[in-house]
C-alpha cells in the first residue's frame, strides 16, 4: 500500500445542509476538496477554493473544514455563494475562500490537476492508462451517521478513460473517468487521485516487427542451425539492452520530477457518484420487484473541468483583483521595512 501524503489526507472537506448540522457533524450530505493557486504577488498566500459537485451544493452548501492545527471552521452560506456552474454544464462547483496564509490549510496545488495533454497518446504515451492505482479521500462517518474530522481513504483502479456517462438525476451526459472503487452515498464530491510509485513496464518501447520465418528451418545437425541459434541469441541481447537503456532513461527522468518522489501523482478528478444497476427481486420463483444495487464503479469528473472553472473569466478577474491588492500590501510592507532599516542604521552608526 502507498504512503498517502498529509496534504492529500487533509485537503478533504464535508458539506451540510445547515450551519447547525455542520457544527454538530450530523446529516452529512457530500464531500469536497480544497484546491489552491499560489499568489505571485505574495508567495506566503494562496488563493484557496472549495470544490465539490454541482448537484451537492443545491442541497448542502455549508462547508466544514479543518486547518493544519486541527481547528474546525464552518462556513455558512447558500448555493448562491458558490461560483457559476461550469459553462458546459459539468457536475462541478467551486467557492472562493480568499487568499489565505499558505501554511494554514492542507490543499491540492493546481499544478497537480490532470490535464487532457497528460493522457494524450501522442504527447504522453502510456503515462496514464486503465489499471493504474487510484485513491479517494473522504471523512470518517460512524454508525450513528455522525461525521468526524478524520480522513478515510478508499483504494481502487482506473477502469476506463473518459467517456460520456449518463447521470440519471441530472439527465446529463457527463464526461467521466470510471474507477473501480467501493464508492457509496456521501462521497460525492470527494477528490480522486491517480498515482504510481514505480514505472514497472509502463515505458517499455514497442516490440520490433518480427521477421518472417524461414520457409524451411535448418536441420538440428546442420551448421546453419548453429548459426540460427547464435543469431537469435544476438538479437535477444540487443533487444534486452535497448529495453534496459530505455527503462533507465525514464527512471532518471522521473527521479528528477519536481515532486521529489519516484512515480507520479495527479488529481484525477471529482467523484460524482457510484454507478448503479437494477436487479430483480424474487419471492421464491416469483418476481416481486427490482432493487437498485451499486456496481462499486465510481464516475469521476475529469480534473481539467475544474481547471476550466478556475480559469473562468469572472473567477480569474476576481483573483487578479486580489493579486493587485496583495501587491499593494507588499509594497507598503517593503517601504516600512526600508524605513525601519534607515532608522536603525542612523542610531547604530558609531561616532568617529
Amino acid at each position: 500500500m502507498p504512503y498517502v501524503l498529509p496534504a492529500v489526507l487533509g485537503s478533504s472537506i464535508f458539506l451540510y445542509g445547515s450551519e447547525d448540522d455542520a457544527t454538530q457533524g450530523a446529516n452529512w450530505g457530500g464531500s469536497g476538496v480544497l484546491v489552491g493557486i499560489p499568489s505571485h504577488a505574495r508567495p506566503t498566500r494562496v488563493h484557496l477554493y472549495a470544490v465539490t459537485n454541482d448537484h451537492v451544493i443545491h442541497r448542502c452548501p455549508v462547508v466544514r473544514l479543518v486547518n493544519k492545527a486541527g481547528e474546525t471552521h464552518v462556513l455558512p452560506g447558500t448555493a448562491l455563494d458558490w461560483e457559476p456552474t461550469h459553462p458546459d454544464g459539468d457536475d462541478i462547483a467551486i467557492r472562493s475562500l480568499g487568499a489565505v496564509r499558505e501554511h494554514e490549510y492542507w490543499y491540492v496545488p493546481d499544478e497537480k490537476l490532470l490535464s487532457r495533454e497528460d493522457i494524450d497518446p501522442e504527447h504522453h504515451p502510456r503515462q496514464i492508462s486503465p489499471g493504474d492505482d487510484c485513491v479517494m479521500v473522504g471523512r470518517y462517518i460512524n454508525r450513528e451517521l455522525r461525521q468526524f474530522d478524520r480522513p478515510v481513504v478508499r483504494f481502487g483502479n482506473l477502469a476506463m478513460l473518459p467517456e460520456l456517462i449518463y447521470q440519471e438525476e441530472r439527465a446529463f451526459d457527463q464526461e467521466s473517468f470510471l474507477v473501480d472503487m467501493r464508492s457509496h452515498a456521501g462521497f460525492s464530491g470527494s477528490p480522486v487521485f491517480v498515482y504510481y510509485e514505480d514505472l514497472g513496464w509502463r515505458f517499455l518501447p514497442p516490440e520490433p516487427e518480427r521477421q518472417r520465418p524461414r520457409e524451411s528451418p535448418p536441420l538440428p545437425e546442420s551448421l546453419a542451425y548453429e548459426d540460427a541459434l547464435k543469431e537469435i541469441e544476438m538479437r535477444h541481447a540487443e533487444t534486452m539492452a535497448e529495453l534496459e537503456a530505455y527503462h533507465k532513461a525514464n527512471l532518471e527522468r522521473f527521479a528528477r520530477d519536481p515532486s521529489g518522489v519516484m512515480g507520479k501523482t495527479w488529481l484525477l478528478g471529482i467523484d460524482w457518484g457510484h454507478l448503479p444497476i437494477w436487479d430483480d427481486v424474487f419471492d421464491g420463483a416469483r418476481r416481486v420487484g427490482r432493487m437498485r444495487v451499486s456496481t462499486g464503479m465510481a464516475g469521476v469528473v475529469p480534473a481539467w473541468k475544474l481547471r476550466d472553472l478556475l480559469n473562468e473569466e469572472g473567477i480569474r478577474m476576481a483573483r487578479d483583483k486580489t493579486e493587485k491588492e496583495l501587491a499593494k500590501i507588499d509594497e507598503v510592507a517593503t517601504i516600512l521595512d526600508a524605513s525601519e532599516h534607515d532608522e536603525l542604521s542612523r542610531f547604530e552608526t558609531p561616532e568617529e
